[in-house]
């Protein structure tokens, strides 16, 4: 027997918190109607079980008080959840860029310390590399390199 939609829901909602892209998704992936989706997503919004707002600032405050993800990637991690790109844009501004760089110079510097053995004219590369896969922009990498290397 199938679920009725808000049981749905709140169970999505009760194993993480969720943005009301995602219970879209899940729900037309469990084929409930429209109407009951809209219903459902307007009920939680309005008691405050879905708030994109309040989703968006922990998911930035995470990671990148106890994270080592830069801009870019933190970026694709709130699209790919289907969190609006007003809302993206307007949190990813407030994080800041000093703060930012000290986070990736800390992550350069724990990368080097493990990577005794590489040559030292293939460390500005690969170092590079390590940074922009986790989302620094390229200013924030060529200053931390400039700086370690």
């Amino acid at each position: 027997m199938k679920k009725k939609p808000l049981e749905c829901a709140l169970y999505l909602l009760e194993l993480r918190d969720r943005t009301e892209g995602e219970i879209r998704d899940k729900m037309r992936m469990k084929k409930y109607e429209p109407a009951e989706i809209d219903s459902t997503i307007q009920f939680l919004t309005d008691k405050d079980f879905i708030n994109d707002e309040r989703f968006v600032k922990n998911l930035i405050r995470n990671n990148t008080d106890f994270g080592t993800k830069g801009k870019y990637k933190i970026r694709q991690k709130l699209i790919q959840l289907k969190v609006p790109a007003d809302l993206i844009e307007q949190n990813l501004n407030g994080i800041d860029s000093d703060d930012e760089l000290q986070r990736a110079t800390e992550l350069a510097e724990k990368w080097l310390a493990k990577q005794r053995n590489i040559l030292p004219e293939k460390r500005y590369e690969k170092l590079g590399r390590h940074l922009i896969s986790r989302g620094y922009e390229w200013d924030i990498v060529k200053d931390v390199m400039e700086k370690l290397l």
